[in-house]
């Protein structure tokens, strides 16, 4: 009998152990379900998107009082698809008339700006002797402007006051 007993309780436990292991299979997430939560919980912990970047310093003090920096890096070079290189010399024409230069160099700035990111920008005055520039600005060696090493304009930024519009329309297509 007390074997009965013994064998009637383990047969309850086997038959109690068998639906509470279908009632966890049954409670625990699935791999779509774990995937999902995933998804959400990295959506939520991303960092906020940053605001556009005010006007740099030195932009500001070039559109106040028409000189430009002899170097000026605009976006961040380290996240930027395209880099957008700017060699410019002091000449007669825009000594004389600071706006035929700093026209073009300002459509560099407005466009690497509008970019989101997508663009950054590293203007040099190419009067500036090359020991003297910052690492990045010792790269640019020539006059004009060119994109990942292709040339857009090969000549003074300042030379033709038409140069801000034809920067402006080759550097748009990359916005």
């Amino acid at each position: 009998m007390n074997r009965l007993f013994l064998m009637i309780g383990v047969g309850i436990a086997v038959v109690a152990l068998l639906f509470l292991s279908q009632g966890i299979k049954k409670a625990s997430p699935s791999d779509a379900d774990l995937q999902k939560q995933a998804q959400e919980d990295a959506q939520k912990n991303a960092p906020p998107t940053p605001p556009a970047p005010p006007p740099s310093a030195a932009a500001q003090l070039a559109a106040s009082t028409g000189v430009q920096p002899s170097e000026e890096t605009v976006g961040d070079p380290a996240a930027a698809r395209h880099h957008i290189s700017v060699g410019w010399v002091y000449d007669e024409a825009n000594q004389a008339h600071p706006e035929t230069l700093a026209t073009p160099i300002q459509a560099v700035r407005d466009i690497v700006t509008k970019s989101g990111g997508k663009l950054s920008a590293e203007i040099v005055n190419l009067d500036v002797p090359l020991e003297d520039r910052s690492p990045a600005a010792q790269k640019i060696a020539d006059l004009g402007v060119s994109v990942d090493s292709h040339g857009i304009l090969s000549d003074n930024p300042s030379s033709n006051p038409s140069n801000a519009a034809q920067i402006t329309s080759e550097l748009a297509p990359l916005l």
